[in-house]
């Protein structure tokens, strides 16, 4: 599955915030330390910052919006879970830049963190979803692209991710950054 089987379920907006194509994708990947997924940069460039149907926020390292900004998250996501892991064995797992470490690239609005299982080459890294607010990690064997539309279109089954966020659409709204800070 290829990003261009997402742009069919989520269509792409026609003014996205903080895109990145043009960017310079080479310092993103310097401060991280690592290169990142190909099917990402594709979907930062062509989606930019926001949230697919008010329910997953995807990590821009261009966004001007903090929360939403993977540089500003990453350290913040992985110092909070190790610290639980220092604190509870049951939120013990390796994370970046440990091997095949997770390594986070969204949230959803229920407060699941979606992550890479840095396994392996940036374009073969599997994608993992915490339970919210508990120590439970599912894994999903695909790619980001994969997982979002597995999501989508019903076929992801996941005992940790919210009911209504697995069902079944043919359509789902990217909403750009601007358009959910001045709504019209």
């Amino acid at each position: 599955m290829t990003l261009e089987t997402l742009t069919h379920i989520v269509p792409r907006p026609r003014h996205p915030t903080d895109p990145g194509k043009g960017r310079d994708w080479t310092k993103v990947e310097m401060a991280l330390g690592t290169p990142l997924p190909v099917d990402y940069k594709e979907f930062v460039n062509l989606y930019g910052t926001g949230v697919i149907r008010n329910h997953i926020g995807i990590y821009n390292p261009f966004a001007e919006f903090r929360d939403l900004n993977l540089l500003a998250q990453v350290d913040e996501i992985l110092d909070g879970w190790r610290k639980l892991g220092a604190k509870y064995e049951e939120y013990s797992y390796p994370f970046y830049p440990e091997l095949d470490g997770l390594l986070p690239w969204g949230r959803t609005d229920s407060g699941n963190d979606l992550f890479w299982r840095t396994h392996g080459e940036p374009d073969e890294w599997t994608v993992a979803f915490s339970e919210s607010r508990g120590p439970e990690i599912e894994q999903f064997d695909g790619s980001m692209t994969e997982f979002l539309v597995d999501l989508f279109s019903g076929k992801l089954k996941s005992d940790v991710l919210q009911g209504d966020i697995q069902a079944k659409r043919k359509k789902v709204p990217f909403i750009p950054l601007d358009r959910l800070l001045n709504p019209t």
